[in-house]
């Protein structure tokens, strides 16, 4: 609900990725270039303005250092000549003093804008940034201007974590914003900042603007387009220098400094437009966008105010937040609250995926809707690299359904700082069988861990920092484990764009062809999921699981069709959609076979012919109506579909398995399908009443 995800969780979650060097080794070279080119180009441009020879000066280092054999090997800024660093009147290079009143906006590389992102339904974070620093900005610094968070309704992004959430695209939105102000010189500042911040208590607030001042000149100077004035985990490669106001308030300023947290930087305009750009090219290798601007703070040579100053907050206690602005807890944060340096976090973590697409599915929703029933819903863990089997494909999956949205990659966690956990182990009670009483055993379980925890001192060695539930390898496939996270499912299981884009435009054409032939009739889409492949004509699949007869689906497409056609107006008519596959390598078989048996049910049949899964996954959900296979593919088109939780609008069979396999035992009907669809039997005859 705010942008606390942008913040403080970056010791855990938010870690810098352990292949950086690697991602720097592919990218840095290629962008390198690309920022010298940049930077020389603002010089090119700097030269045309009325700007003093000082004041040019480092511009001129900037285009120099393009053509410097001797920075070979490093970026911008990286060990820089003595003779590539501008000087400017009253600058030294271990102690900066600047008059005592700040200039104004006017002058050379002075702070220009101030941007605080929030989100509409957080304002009494705007009005904590407004009282907070009512007495520093809109006096000798410019003002601060809200800038409307990004949210998934209104800009389609995503939950934390990925470089598609809300936290990245408000980032790269204000950015943006910034780099097209017109009134606005290429060599000024904007001061960045999420609403969840303070200011450091060993500033003294009457000289914080000329603190700020010093630095951005600092930086400009330094050839640095980008500083940091708060940082998670931070590494600095550049020297500490002490930047020293005239009333006597020192603080520090490091060049080549990264890390992680973006709760605030200050930015050059002439730079602005150019870091989403670039930041993107780390798409795939990191899953946030403070990774992405640690791999690359050597290309941009960023620099930080207050590498020396930790952060007060509790938040912070036992890791390294420093800088002149820190993450303030708030209630409505993530990860904070007036108790948060005693909250034992709880972390779910699925031990191991299982079999195909719609096993898959389960897995992951019965892992993230406990986290949610159990109050935990922002710490479900997965394996998500290194599975791209055809029997499991749990990476596709990951990658395809972008789960990093609503859940996080196991590799998150596992951080050499990461506290003491604590482990429990959760088992299901059968394939599709839920147990209410085995929750309620583990959250006292969890609960008397707490408790324990939080009788103990801070550093006893029986203490739990966090705690571990591990589902042990299974199937999960109950509506119940996820039934309290359901807009969750409906939102994360929805099929892929790519998937989407191909099935709405084979829906389209499908309706135009059938205009054409009626051009006044109304036609309804009623998805039929035939599930053939190896559940027929594998023995030992066929031997487990109970598969229906032609005669189910037929009964199944009579009943849908009833539903949305009344005699008295024949203007309205159904065309039924059948997706037909199960076979590992095409589906051509199971498509012959569906037509065959299906071709002559209603007068309007359409058939699929797509070998991928996930678009036939798509033209279903897309349907109104659906008769599904007995499998975990067609359950999930059915409860993703538009009327999959409305009564009646999704046709199922009764049994799973057959009498003789072990998995007969665990099935429950009840437990397995939701409420309100319609079962029929597997092997019904024509026109036999549903169950």
């Amino acid at each position: 609900a705010s942008l606390a995800g942008c913040g403080f969780m970056a010791d855990a979650s938010r870690r810098p990725q352990t292949h950086r060097d690697a991602v720097e080794t592919k990218f840095g070279w290629a962008t390198r270039p690309r920022v010298l080119l940049v930077l020389l180009a603002f010089g090119l441009v700097a030269a045309q303005l009325t700007y003093t020879l000082s004041v040019l000066a480092p511009c001129r280092a900037v285009a120099d250092l393009a053509d410097q054999e001797s920075i070979t090997n490093t970026a911008i800024g990286s060990g820089l000549p003595a003779t590539a660093v501008a000087t400017y009147p009253g600058t030294q290079m271990q102690a900066i003093s600047r008059p005592n009143v700040p200039p104004p906006t006017s002058l050379p590389f002075s702070l220009a804008r101030v941007f605080v992102i929030n989100v509409a339904s957080a304002a009494s974070r705007w009005e904590h940034m407004q009282r907070s620093f009512a007495d520093i900005f809109g006096w000798s610094l410019p003002e601060m201007r809200r800038f409307n968070a990004a949210t998934p309704h209104r800009d389609g992004c995503s939950l934390p974590y990925s470089m598609e959430d809300c936290c990245t695209v408000s980032h790269e939105h204000v950015l943006q914003s910034f780099a097209m102000d017109d009134t606005v010189r290429d060599d000024q500042w904007a001061l960045i900042m999420e609403d969840d911040i303070a200011l450091h208590p060993s500033i003294p607030r009457d000289q914080f603007a000329e603190i700020l001042t010093s630095a951005l000149h600092m930086a400009s100077t330094s050839s640095s387009p980008f500083m940091y004035l708060g940082l998670c985990a931070p590494k600095c490669l550049g020297q500490e220098r002490i930047l020293r106001a005239p009333s006597g308030a020192t603080v520090t300023f490091t060049q080549l400094c990264g890390g992680s947290c973006t709760h605030a930087y200050a930015v050059q305009k002439f730079m602005a437009s150019h870091v989403p750009r670039l930041m993107h090219r780390f798409d795939g290798y990191v899953d946030t966008i403070d990774q992405a601007f640690r791999n690359m703070y050597t290309a941009f040579n960023m620099s930080f105010l207050g590498s020396s100053l930790q952060s007060p907050d509790l938040r912070a206690k036992g890791s390294e937040h420093a800088g002149v602005f820190y993450m303030k807890g708030f209630d409505d944060s993530l990860t904070s609250s007036s108790d948060w340096d005693r909250r034992i976090k709880v972390h779910f973590v699925l031990e191991s995926w299982t079999g195909r697409l719609g096993n898959l599915m389960f897995e992951w929703a019965a892992t993230v809707g406990l986290a949610a029933k159990l109050g935990m819903e922002t710490h479900a863990y997965f394996t998500t690299k290194g599975g791209n089997t055809s029997e499991c494909p749990y990476t596709k999956f990951w990658k395809d359904f972008r789960l990093q949205r609503f859940s996080r990659d196991v590799a998150n966690r596992e951080h050499p700082s990461q506290p003491k956990h604590c482990t429990l182990r959760f088992q299901e009670s059968g394939a599709n069988r839920y147990r209410n009483s085995l929750i309620s055993r583990l959250a006292s379980d969890i609960q008397f861990l707490q408790d324990k925890s939080r009788a103990l001192p801070p550093k006893h060695r029986g203490r739990c920092k966090a705690i571990q539930v591990i589902l042990e390898e299974g199937y999960f496939q109950s509506w119940k484990y996820f039934d309290s996270a359901s807009q969750i499912m409906l939102h994360a299981l929805a099929a892929p764009p790519y998937a989407k884009a191909k099935a709405d435009k084979f829906l389209e054409e499908t309706h135009r062809e059938l205009q054409q032939s009626e051009p006044n009739t109304t036609w309804v889409f009623v998805g039929v999921q035939v599930r053939r492949g190896d559940k027929v004509h594998d023995v030992g699949f066929s031997s487990i699981y109970f598969n229906v007869n032609w005669a189910f689906y037929r009964e199944g497409m009579r009943r849908l069709e009833s539903k949305f056609v009344d005699p008295a107006s024949p203007e309205k008519r159904v065309a039924f959609i059948v997706t037909a596959g199960g076979s590992m390598e095409h589906n051509s078989t199971d498509q012959l076979e569906a037509e065959e048996a299906l071709g002559k049910v209603s007068k309007t049949v359409v058939f699929s012919k797509t070998d991928d899964p996930l678009v036939d996954y798509a033209i279903l959900t897309a349907s109104s109506a659906v008769v599904i296979s007995p499998g975990s593919f067609g359950w999930w088109a059915g409860y993703i579909a538009s009327n999959g939780r409305s009564g009646g609008y999704v046709v199922a069979p009764k049994w799973l398995y057959r009498e003789t396999s072990s998995l007969w035992k665990q099935y429950s009907v009840s437990h397995y399908y939701p409420p309100g669809w319609t079962i029929l039997l597997n092997n019904v005859t024509d026109g036999e009443l549903p169950l």
